[in-house]
């Protein structure tokens, strides 16, 4: 940065300080024109997956009702962690946002050396919606419950395998915390996004997941998966016949994840107010409504402020479930 650059900087800050509420007042005038350009959504993983589907459903309403070009930019490698460290060199001014999740957040960075901190350089925004993982296997697996396939696994130990998003992806914990639960010896396959992840389970190239339920919902009701377990304390409504974890001998094996938006770190709390608000009504539009209840979906839409406790406190609650797990990066 130039001196020069620097001075205006300094001076401009002086100025909206002395300010006071009218400083506020121009900051809320700018949020109200926001946006004036396209905005960019970045997203770690590849399209096709229920990151992906979500973020499009959720982004057409938005360029809509801002009259300005919203686009998904699909960075996928490094469990989201690439499409993230992108974002977090970003200007902080809201046209360069994050399409986060637990694996590019608060999962990676406890595997691997992420070049980013998680906490400190970036903005939540809001999370979008919560869903449950589902246990599911290819129609080819010779197993049609829960039980039949922890027998099938210690029958056939070290032949099986599970697919993930990556490293360090929500994904990877759920299989490794069924090899830790049942003695079975799965082997983890990791891949760059959901889509290519659950088209190989559906293919008989890989054994089993425990994906998304935005990603596995439309797969499982069309006949191309088998769901063995749902990692919730409860029933789907969108799957009733599928067993909870609990029920089928688990209890206590829940896991869960979620989407949600981040900026980089010094954000104008106005503009991320405007976002967050914006998104929160564009869920709750009767077709994006259906379509993310119908995937399995809870919609959340909640404020900065709540998404930051909520996310600082599953960060640390993540990173002593690596440690009991024993997951490494490989």
């Amino acid at each position: 940065m130039t001196p020069s650059r620097r001075k205006a900087l300094i001076n401009s800050a002086a100025v909206m300080a002395a300010l006071g509420p009218l400083g506020s007042a121009i900051r809320a005038q700018d949020a109200a024109k926001f946006p004036t350009r396209p905005v960019r959504i970045v997203l770690g993983f590849a399209p096709g997956g229920g990151a992906d589907i979500f973020g499009r459903a959720v982004t057409a309403k938005l360029s809509a009702a801002w009259g300005q070009s919203v686009v998904i930019e699909n960075r996928p490698g490094a469990s989201g962690m690439i499409g993230a460290e992108m974002v977090a060199k970003a200007a902080p001014d809201g046209y360069t946002l994050y399409l986060s999740v637990p694996n590019s957040h608060y999962l990676g960075p406890h595997l691997m050396k992420a070049p980013y901190d998680a906490i400190r350089d970036f903005t939540p925004i809001t999370m979008g919606v919560q869903f449950p993982m589902i246990c599911v296997v290819g129609n080819s697996v010779p197993v049609s419950t829960m039980q039949e396939l922890v027998a099938y696994a210690k029958a056939n130990r070290g032949k099986l395998t599970f697919a993930s998003t990556g490293i360090g992806s929500i994904q990877q914990i759920g299989g490794e915390v069924f090899n830790s639960l049942t003695g079975a010896q799965v082997t983890h396959v990791a891949y760059k996004g959901s889509a290519p992840a659950i088209l190989d389970v559906i293919a008989g190239n890989v054994t089993m997941s425990f994906d998304t339920s935005t990603g596995a919902t439309a797969h499982i009701k069309a006949g191309k998966l088998k769901p063995l377990a749902v990692l919730s304390g409860k029933r789907m409504s969108s799957l009733p016949d599928v067993p909870t974890t609990a029920e089928v001998g688990f209890p206590g094996f829940e896991l869960s994840a979620w989407y949600g938006f981040h900026g980089p770190a010094g954000m104008p709390k106005a503009i991320v107010d405007r976002i967050q608000q914006d998104i929160a009504v564009a869920m709750q539009l009767p077709d994006v409504r259906d379509k993310l209840l119908g995937m399995g979906a809870e919609i959340v839409g909640n404020t900065s402020d709540e998404f930051k406790t909520f996310f600082e406190r599953d960060y640390a609650k993540m990173g002593q479930v690596v440690k009991e797990v024993g997951l490494k990066a490989e």
